[in-house]
């Protein structure tokens, strides 16, 4: 099945409720943490996607705590910035800079005086070596909530390889079978192009019956590990190896998948020819004459003539497909 995705839309979240005027210190915690560690929003929308990284705007939360006094300086230093989560698993610095700055900015227009811990804090993290290149550092750790829990997930600004980044489609991806559950679990599933794994945790969760993360760089498939492991420590359920398009061989597979998944594969026409192929060979491979393979493509129509080529080589080598994103706006 074939899904795409023309465009990538933003919301904001504003609170103008004058009735919180008086609240405690653990509420505005609570509404700080959540802003600050879910810095990709863990919920998606069928014609809306909501996937840009959230900075907080502190002069909407004035009316929920005013002033911004020594001690509430002291709690959100303690229990935002320096929380165990963020410390174990450190964000990006520019995007910390741009959670700080704005939070001292604020305290400075109450004309309060601002807490020494907070500001060596802030000190510390503007001048950090990684700072180097215009605020960018190579890895860093996004959390995205999925059921009320965290799962962390290392990423890298390293633009030599597309593996190692956050996509759009893959959030996509991920949103749509923890919604539909039902085509998952039980299953032997098969991603390809697993990229950093956020979907492959999506698809985990979801209970397959055995799950296979694949992708090619032996960098990607490193950090891939590492994320795989970081939130299913010792799952054998779980198999991540190499596979390359280019000189598919479909001799590494022990499971045969009754699913296979993939995000994000459709923006280069020579892969896109062999990932044709690939999928061909696992579509034709039916394993019981009651289970028939059934692929779920996630794709941004980034190059028309490119999305083009591929829905003709679904056409020519026979695979049907069904775009079921334009069937759900259809019935809305």
């Amino acid at each position: 099945m074939a899904m795409n995705r023309n465009n990538d839309s933003n919301c904001s979240n504003n609170n103008n409720d004058s009735n919180f005027a008086i609240i405690n210190i653990d509420k505005l915690i609570a509404i700080l943490q959540k802003n600050h560690n879910e810095r990709i929003p863990s919920e998606y929308f069928w014609i809306q996607l909501n996937f840009k990284e959230i900075t907080i705007k502190f002069e909407n939360l004035t009316e929920l705590f005013n002033p911004f006094d020594l001690k509430i300086q002291n709690e959100i230093l303690t229990k935002v910035f320096k929380s165990s989560i963020n410390e174990n698993f450190t964000p990006a610095t520019d995007y910390k800079i741009r959670i700080l700055k704005p939070f001292i900015e604020q305290i400075e227009s109450q004309k309060q005086e601002i807490l020494e811990n907070l500001l060596e804090y802030y000190f510390e993290t503007f001048n950090l070596p990684t700072l180097v290149s215009e605020s960018r550092q190579f890895n860093f750790y996004k959390i995205f909530e999925i059921e009320s829990k965290n799962y962390p997930i290392k990423v890298s600004r390293l633009f030599s390889d597309i593996g190692l980044s956050v996509w759009s489609a893959g959030l996509f991806l991920a949103e749509f079978v923890l919604s539909n559950k039902y085509i998952v679990q039980g299953f032997d599933c098969l991603e390809l192009g697993s990229g950093i794994g956020l979907t492959g945790v999506a698809l985990k969760l979801c209970n397959p019956k055995n799950l296979q993360l694949t992708d090619y760089s032996e960098q990607v498939i490193t950090n891939l590990q590492h994320n795989i492991s970081l939130n299913f420590e010792n799952d054998s359920s779980i198999q991540i190896f190499e596979l390359d398009w280019l000189n598919f061989n479909s001799q590494s597979f022990t499971i045969m998948p009754d699913i296979i998944f993939a995000a994000d594969v459709v923006y280069d026409r020579e892969l896109t020819n062999a990932l044709i192929i690939v999928l061909k060979f696992f579509l034709t491979q039916n394993k019981t004459k009651d289970i028939k393979p059934i692929a779920y493509i996630a794709a941004v129509k980034r190059n028309e003539i490119t999305y083009r080529n591929y829905i003709e080589q679904l056409k020519e080598n026979r695979l049907n497909y069904e775009d079921i994103i334009e069937q759900t706006l259809t019935t809305k």
